[in-house]
């Protein structure tokens, strides 16, 4: 159950990056690393290393509010719409 709202959590983090491609990059990365860590034989290190990957990505989201990118992308103006 702390895998899931760790999971979650993570999910949670990428909604505040401000950039389109980090966004959608941390996002593939969770997903991703969720699914490889199915078959870990020490699940305990694979949500460790899953907590401080939560820390960083918090920490790049502050950072990412602190100082946004300059320029538009298509795809932020584009998902903004399909909401």
């Amino acid at each position: 159950m702390a895998s899931l709202q760790l999971y979650r959590n993570l999910l949670r983090e990428t909604k505040l990056l401000t950039d389109y491609n980090f966004r959608n990059y941390a996002a593939r990365r969770a997903r991703l690393g969720f699914e490889q860590a199915k078959t870990v034989s020490h699940p305990e290190i694979a949500y460790q290393e899953g907590l401080e990957a939560l820390q960083i990505l918090k920490r790049q989201a502050a950072i990412s509010q602190m100082f946004p990118s300059s320029g538009g992308f298509v795809m932020d103006s584009f998902t903004a719409h399909a909401k």
